[in-house]
C-alpha cells in the first residue's frame, strides 16, 4: 500500500451508515449513495474517532508504519 491508500481499503475499517456492496469497483462518489446516505466507517484500532468518512490516508494514520518501500499496519 502507499501513502495516499485511504481507510476505505484498510482491514481495521467496519463499514457504517449505508453501503452498497454491489457497487465494487466503483468511484467513491458512487458508493456514497447521494442523499440517501453516506458511507462511513469506524475503525476497530482508533474508536476515538467515531463514525467518519473514509478519507484518512494511511501516511496520515498513526496505526501504518511507512517502510520505504510501502505501508504496514503496526502490531497492537
Amino acid at each position: 500500500m502507499d501513502g495516499d491508500t485511504t481507510c476505505m481499503v484498510c482491514p481495521a475499517a467496519v463499514f457504517r451508515g449505508k453501503v452498497n456492496f454491489s457497487s465494487c469497483g466503483q468511484s467513491k462518489s458512487s458508493l456514497k449513495g447521494g442523499s440517501d446516505g453516506m458511507l462511513v466507517i469506524e475503525c476497530k484500532r482508533r474508536p476515538e474517532l467515531g463514525n467518519f468518512e473514509p478519507t484518512i490516508k494511511y501516511s496520515q494514520c498513526p496505526i501504518w508504519l511507512d517502510t520505504g518501500n510501502g505501508f504496514i499496519m503496526k502490531e497492537e
